[in-house]
């Protein structure tokens, strides 16, 4: 979720969301304490609300569009891969191919591989996908239909027929749906053009194209055919087509029958999902908990004129919902009807926000980042751009001084369709900063005060124009070829990313490697450091790069073996010639996961085992894009066994480096028994081939680096204990020694000092005691005091969810950005001081008796750290 920017009123404090009868986690009843809220208008009349609901379970974060169905401007379809037929792709490429700007992840489908199909019933324009027998006998898969008996939801029984010569003589019973032919399949035009794609992947197909209601042509086997607009093409596997191969003949006339328990002429877009959870305003009958998990759900309300869509994530910091949690949450919005859709890591919404140009992800998928699915439901605003009623300036947050940036102007129309305003159209005024062109130019530090005006409306924002004073990075050190990320800080711990032409990297001693557009490439091994650098501050980050000893070139002069987990997982392990393998011979390991819901491991196991006394080993890896974990087992001169790790997500392919180290526990030598690829979860079904070449160990250089001292920003209101005891003016001392004490729900004023006691010693405030946010809310935005200390019994970096901790701190930094001065004040095991984004974090020793003193005046503040 993106930073919340609002927040509601009222604290909800006990407010029962669901009673947890039958529920794996929810035995007591889910309470919600506070709620965190934003809303943004993404069109006219479509809105997206995204909330994090604080509760006595943990973090619930629920995000939920609605759109009116009734505006002739706003269409919902649905989308298909538009690169592949059956292709899964991540629900943004799915919105952004079809012109969507707003969606959410559709059915449920198999996952294994690349390619799937919907498993209920689908409707694009009117023309269908469909499995003939869907919710017979039961009802399992529910849908959301539109169309000119308008808009409803029910469950659907497709039934399909292959009619030759009025007769069905053999079982045809999918339409537009194709995985691996085990079952004939219908093809229509508005799914496809060709046969191409397929045959590319299932070569051995044959097929029977209809037009005008006859056999016009029976390819011959693996024959790519087109589908034409005046019939279709039953596509068949061999075994199949030899059978009923004696009921067909070219001219034979030939029917696709579909009927259904509803008016299929009427049906324009359909989608389906799992089961109804809401059914005319109340909850379904029978409807059971269940566990929580990330949910995607879609409601109708009572007119059926406006549709809901919501994802609730789970898997993560927020702990995902029961089906009777997620029915409560479709009924509190004003869903009337309402379905499950495909959840789990496919749960994914995305948007295309009002400033952004691209559409993005709007909740947390449980993987990490979005999942290949292989439909999705999309809003399309079909309004021409009309008149521009308000404008937008998009500008950025902070600024380094001695830098420029491009502004943009953007007026949007009673529709909230955008267009980027041309310089000559609108006019800028300036405070505190210079313009050249379209471009603002930070010239010192302070405030950037920005007005456009344009045709009458007008629009203003605020830029921190910082001065850096020093460079900060995303990693600590470098060990091999690597693309960092670098950020300016300033003063008052504003950081602001860097792109690489603002830097100057020079490397140390050179031969270890050199910087091309920001990315670090290995050419040597031994150690130094690298100087990232402005005209006025520098960064040094050490550089240990291992000299690679050669182990094993994997060509064949080692024998291995395959063997799995679950033990009937089906794969092989054997050396292969390659061209592009450094000896013309590699390591192939082919396997097969199943739709599990459990690890599976593929193992390549090297029958001697592979001796080292070095730090640890690299090997060429040719990746296969899986999402897969590669892993390895050695076992130690103790005869102790490790797991090591490769590579946490094989997300490419071709040949890349890939390391592990040997942990120092481990007592040398040690020897290298198997390296094998893991899948957590069934999400990564399918049938994958690995190759391994090169296995090298890795041996420490010798030397030491004489690292140099980077620039270092620094907190003008610190002042050291000499500096402190010389101030002259009228002041007042507050001290907080270490230990410190605390006091449970405690808060007080101390003249111009208010101080608020929080508990967050169990991983985080919530898990301590979620009802304190009753309280953090009420105070801190209630407050009147210029100076704020928020006390801690753990430090921040302790909590369970690190969102929890940003959660606090963006509450602390609008207070700070309101000209407070805030502090935010904890244990630990040794003094530190940190001021970011105007906050300052301090830990106090829980060894040694180290004071905080903050020395206030009604206009000034210092504060100092001294040790008795």
């Amino acid at each position: 979720m993106r930073k919340i920017k609002k927040f509601i009123a009222g604290v909800l404090a006990g407010i029962m969301l669901i009673c947890g009868a039958g529920a794996a986690y929810a035995a007591e009843p889910l309470r919600v304490y506070h709620i965190f809220h934003e809303t943004t208008v993404l069109g006219r009349g479509v809105y997206l609300i995204e909330t994090r609901r604080v509760t006595n379970e943990g973090f619930l974060d629920i995000a939920i569009m609605s759109a009116p169905l009734n505006d002739p401007n706003i269409r919902i379809d649905v989308f298909n891969s538009a690169e592949e037929f059956g292709l899964r792709e991540p629900v943004p490429d799915l919105l952004a191919a079809g012109g969507a700007f707003a969606g959410v992840n559709g059915d449920f489908f198999g996952i294994g591989g690349a390619h799937s199909i919907p498993l209920g019933f689908e409707a694009r324009g009117g023309h269908f996908s469909a499995r003939g027998g869907t919710n017979t006998p039961r009802n399992t898969y529910a849908s959301f239909i539109m169309g000119a008996g308008g808009n409803f939801i029910e469950y659907v029984r497709p039934e399909v027929a292959f009619l030759i010569n009025g007769v069905e003589r053999f079982s045809v019973g999918l339409v537009n749906k194709v995985t691996d032919l085990a079952w004939s399949s219908f093809l229509t035009r508005e799914y496809m053009a060709t046969t191409a794609d397929l045959d590319a992947r299932i070569p051995d197909s044959y097929k029977i194209t209809v037009r005008w209601g006859q056999i016009s042509h029976i390819s011959a086997r693996g024959e790519t055919v087109d589908i034409p607009a005046d019939g279709f093409v039953v596509i068949m596997n061999p075994t199949h087509f030899e059978r009923y191969r004696r009921h067909f003949s070219w001219g034979d006339s030939a029917e696709m029958y579909i009927s259904a328990n509803i008016n299929l002429g009427a049906v324009h877009t359909a989608i389906s999902g799992g089961r109804r959870i809401v059914y005319n305003g109340q909850i379904a009958d029978g409807l059971a908990a269940g566990a929580r998990a990330p949910r995607t759900l879609l409601g109708l309300d009572a007119s059926g004129q406006r549709l809901f869509l919501a994802t609730i994530d789970g898997r993560s910091h927020s702990i995902g919902a029961t089906l009777l949690e997620a029915a409560r949450i479709m009924l509190e919005f004003g869903a009337h009807m309402a379905i499950t859709l495909d959840g789990g890591g496919s749960t994914t919404m995305a948007a295309r926000l009002p400033m952004d140009d691209e559409i993005s992800v709007i909740n947390t998928p449980a993987d990490g980042a979005a999942r290949g699915v292989v439909n999705a439901l999309g809003i399309i605003n079909r309004a021409p751009m009309g008149a521009i009623t308000d404008i937008a300036i998009d500008a950025p947050d902070a600024m380094m001084v001695g830098t420029s940036r491009p502004i943009r102007i953007f007026g949007f129309d009673a529709n909230r369709n955008r267009r980027e305003l041309r310089p000559d159209e609108f006019a800028l005024v300036i405070g505190g900063g210079g313009l050249s062109g379209n471009h603002i130019i930070a010239a010192q530090p302070g405030i950037i005060d920005i007005t456009a005006n344009y045709r009458g409306m007008t629009a203003q924002t605020r830029i921190d124009s910082v001065e850096v004073s020093e460079i900060a990075s995303n990693i600590n050190h470098i060990r091999g070829s690597i693309a960092p990320r670098f950020y300016g800080v300033s003063n008052m711990g504003v950081r602001i990313p860097m792109n690489y032409y603002q830097l100057h990297f020079t490397v140390y001693p050179e031969n270890l490697g050199y910087f091309r557009y920001g990315e670090f490439f290995q050419t040597g091994s031994g150690v130094g450091f690298v100087r990232a650098a402005t005209r006025y501050a520098a960064l040094f980050l050490p550089i240990t790069l291992n000299h690679e000893i050669p182990l094993n070139p994997l060509s064949g002069d080692i024998s291995v073996n395959f063997s799995a987990f679950p033990h009937d997982i089906i794969g092989r392990a054997a050396y292969i010639y390659r061209h592009d393998a450094m000896g013309g011979r590699a390591l192939r390991l082919g396997y097969d996961f199943a739709p599990l819901d459990r690890t599976q491991a593929a193992y390549i196991n090297f029958a001697d085992g592979l001796l080292t006394y070095d730090l640890g080993f690299r090997v060429a890896l040719y990746g296969n894009d899986s999402g897969h974990w590669l892993r390895g087992n050695i076992r130690d001169a103790d005869g102790q066994t490790f797991v090591i790790d490769f590579i946490r997500n094989i997300d490419f392919y071709g040949w890349r480096d890939v390391s592990a180290m040997i942990p120092a526990a481990a007592a040398r030598p040690v020897t290298l028994e198997r390296i094998y690829p893991v899948a957590l979860g069934g999400d990564r079904a399918g049938d994958f081939v690995l190759f391994l070449d090169n296995l090298r160990s890795l041996r420490a250089p010798e030397g030491e680096i004489d690292l140099p001292q980077s620039s270092q920003a620094t907190d003008p209101r610190f002042r050291t204990p000499a500096e402190f005891a010389t101030a002259a003016y009228n002041e007042r001392d507050f001290e907080f020694a270490a230990p410190l004490i605390f006091t449970q729900h405690e808060t007080y004023y101390l003249e111009n000092l208010f101080v608020i006691n929080i508990m967050a010693s169990q991983g985080g405030i919530t898990a301590t005691d979620p009802a304190q946010w009753v309280r953090i809310n009420q105070h801190l935005h209630r407050i009147i005091s210029q100076n704020v200390l928020i006390m801690l019994d753990a430090p921040p970096s302790s909590f369970r969810h690190q969102i929890e901790a940003q959660m606090l701190h963006d509450m602390a930094a609008q207070m700070a950005t309101d000209g407070r001065n805030v502090f935010i004040l904890s244990p630990g095991q040794t003094t530190t001081k940190t001021l970011r984004d105007n906050v300052r974090y301090i830990t106090l020793s829980r060894q040694s008796p180290d004071t905080l003193i903050i020395r206030t005046s009604p206009h000034h503040i210092k504060y100092t750290i001294t040790t008795n």
